[in-house]
């Protein structure tokens, strides 16, 4: 991100009130669920919001689609958008990611803005400017690298989300403090209920600096920046696997169950202490309800694994971890050792 592009509640009123107001024509991507709750709220502190065209899709992961995209564009050329149109993507990861995407190639490129409603998109999908859409049932198979010129951050946005999207959103905290910061995982472990994360907008932007700083140093994704992909490798084939049973799951309860499997990775290779083990195993399973794991097969988990954008030839490029607070990259895991992490995590 550059400097100085994310905004945090009234300084974030202000520089969007700035936006709103020039003669840009905007343009608002926001799903059913947001409409309904978020886009009042917004509109109440800055009335003009109201002058911006709405372009709503279904809420959920099934909006993350081609077909979503296509809409997107359609609907922007038929409203007359231009080079210097602006997209104000008001919603949750799949929003924020779709709509990049979309701004990312519509006239080769217009800006666009994240206001992420969920504590999972502030502190991961609205941040460091990787946009994508699911294809083939794969998740996020096509894709860009384009930054957003600003993120806002409203923290009264997130008072009406239930319990489980809170938990959703602290498994990418929990990784972040797993990769980078093992302070940030002593802090992150003391809280009891994660509903209450709110109330600690510290820990918040602890995540948001954690990611934004990796970004900096790696924004392609060739080497720094794939420590954040730790637990991804894995959850995103179990989130596909689930989902493809038809069995709801949220993006962060597979990550976290992805972190188990990947964390005893990283005690099989001879990276990770039997002691770091055992406790990244028990506050996980202390937070994160268990899977439905009778619809996990592992077959098709090592077929999806294979399929995974991060794969070169033959190499899993699996990111492990080399103790708490420090990850290690491009680590090729064999389906034997695949295999028998997932038999300990869902054993």
């Amino acid at each position: 991100m550059v400097e100085n592009s994310i905004f945090y509640n009234e300084d974030a009123f202000g520089k969007l009130s700035e936006i709103i107001d020039n003669e840009s024509e905007k343009f608002i991507l926001c799903d059913t669920q947001t409409k309904k709750y978020c886009l009042p709220y917004l509109s109440s502190k800055i009335p003009t919001l109201t002058k911006a065209t709405i372009l709503s899709l279904p809420k959920g992961e099934n909006s993350k689609e081609w077909e979503s995209a296509i809409y997107v564009w359609d609907k922007l050329l038929k409203k007359n958008a231009d080079k210097h149109s602006i997209l104000l993507n008001v919603g949750g990861g799949v929003v924020c990611d779709l709509g990049g995407f979309v701004a990312s190639v519509f006239k080769r490129g217009i800006t666009y803005v994240n206001i992420p409603t969920s504590l999972m998109a502030q502190v991961d999908a609205a941040i460091g400017g990787k946009t994508a859409i699911n294809f083939n049932g794969i998740k996020n198979q096509i894709g860009s690298f384009y930054l957003p010129q600003y993120v806002f951050i409203f923290n009264d946005l997130l008072l009406s989300l239930p319990k489980k999207h809170y938990l959703s959103a602290f498994a990418e905290m929990l990784k972040h403090a797993l990769i980078a910061d093992k302070k940030y995982w002593e802090a992150l472990k003391q809280i009891k209920n994660t509903k209450t994360i709110i109330n600690h907008q510290h820990l918040i932007q602890q995540s948001i600096n954690i990611k934004e700083n990796i970004v900096a140093q790696d924004f392609k994704d060739c080497k720094e920046r794939k420590k954040l992909n730790f637990g991804h490798t894995i959850g995103h084939a179990i989130e596909a696997e689930l989902l493809k049973n038809r069995k709801n799951i949220l993006h962060g309860e597979a990550i976290a169950w992805g972190m188990l499997v990947e964390a005893h990775l990283s005690w099989q290779k001879g990276f990770l202490s039997s002691q770091d083990l055992e406790e990244i195993n028990a506050v996980i399973r202390g937070y994160y309800y268990s899977l439905p794991t009778y619809y996990i097969n592992e077959n098709n988990l090592i077929k999806l694994i294979k399929n995974d954008k991060k794969r070169i030839s033959n190499n899993s490029n699996i990111t492990l971890l080399k103790g708490i607070g420090c990850a290690i990259i491009n680590q090729n895991c064999s389906d034997s050792e695949i295999r028998k992490a997932v038999r300990f995590t869902f054993q």
